[in-house]
């Protein structure tokens, strides 16, 4: 049994992260949360990061708008030892059209314990008909110039 069972699985092949959604996120089935959980798996599966290219992230602010998730290294989630577990802890809409995006890493420490290794914000809005993520910079700079 893992430290991790009483989650809902998301289903991907073989070669991917292991992304599952905690039990307290209720409302995981709802038709945008669901897109924007979509969207943040497959991005995290890609292996795109860093992409000044990205067909997952809105790029209108930032030319790299993933690039603040260097200091978590991302890139490596999949090939870690020991293994490290992305559990979507919470989404749920914000101001200005956006929803937020709350996924815990984890791993398990030598005695058993979980152990976090972080906790990563992202924000996603509808943008030309589909969703797409949002840095956290960004959002609240949007924040910020509607507030002026």
């Amino acid at each position: 049994m893992t430290i991790f069972s009483r989650a809902q699985n998301i289903k991907n092949g073989t070669n991917s992260l292991n992304i599952i959604i905690d039990k307290n996120v209720l409302n995981a089935e709802d038709q945008n949360e669901k897109e924007i959980i979509k969207i943040w798996n497959s991005y995290l599966n890609s292996g795109e990061y860093k992409n000044p290219k990205t067909i997952y992230w809105d790029r209108s602010e930032y030319p790299i708008p993933d690039y603040f998730l260097w200091p978590v290294n991302i890139k490596n989630l999949k090939s870690r030892t020991p293994k490290v577990q992305c559990t979507i802890i919470g989404i749920y809409p914000t101001e200005n059209n956006h929803y937020a995006l709350k996924t815990s890493l984890t791993r398990s420490g030598a005695n058993g314990e979980i152990v976090l290794k972080a906790i990563i914000s992202v924000f996603a809005k509808k943008i030309n008909g589909d969703y797409l993520l949002v840095s956290s910079s960004q959002y609240h700079k949007g924040l910020w110039k509607k507030n002026m």
